[in-house]
């Protein structure tokens, strides 16, 4: 729509260009000194002949040069809606099909630059990984002597209890014998 809104101003740009020219050529005619009867030099009939044709020439090549501009850039827009319109699809199918999606990337392994760009992104995925492997490792091996250290503590505590129980039961002990004797 665009496109034809652009080139539907270029043909009213030339029919303008056409009629103002008309008009110069009456009105350069209408001056006596011009009147193509009443000169004698053909040189200078030629002459100005020769400048407004190159007016008109570089009046053309201005308008050409600008619709290829304004083509090349709807061009671009168009190329970008179809390639991401087509990628959409692209996807699409191949989330579907397991057997296009093979073939999909067997082809794509076969440009270099995408080659790369796969192998950098496994590169990092997988020195990544290796760094998280890494701090598990040293967490691992820190456990032992940590779970040591707990249980050590814990038998610690529990020999206190069971300490201060036994010191318990002796005085209740005590405490008995003594009720015991009392009747």
């Amino acid at each position: 729509m665009y496109f034809l809104r652009i080139v539907g101003e270029f043909v009213l740009q030339v029919f303008i260009t056409t009629i103002v020219v008309y008009f110069l050529f009456t009105w350069w005619e209408a001056i006596p000194a011009f009147d193509a009867n009443k000169t004698s030099d053909p040189v200078s009939l030629a002459n100005t002949f020769m400048v407004f044709v190159t007016f008109i020439v570089v009046i053309a090549t201005v308008a050409v040069s600008i619709g290829a501009v304004v083509y090349t850039k709807q061009y671009s827009q168009a190329k970008e809606r179809m390639l991401s319109e087509n990628l959409d699809e692209v996807i699409k199918g191949l989330s579907e099909k397991q057997d296009i999606r093979i073939q999909f990337i067997d082809q794509m392994l076969n440009y270099p630059t995408i080659k790369e760009s796969i192998d950098e992104k496994l590169e990092s995925l997988n020195s990544s990984v290796n760094e998280q492997l890494t701090n598990i490792e040293n967490r691992l091996d820190r456990f032992p002597s940590e779970i040591s250290d707990l249980i050590r503590r814990e038998i610690e505590a529990y020999d206190a209890r069971v300490r201060v129980d036994r010191e318990g039961r002796e005085e209740d002990n005590e405490l008995i014998e003594d009720f015991n004797q009392l009747n």
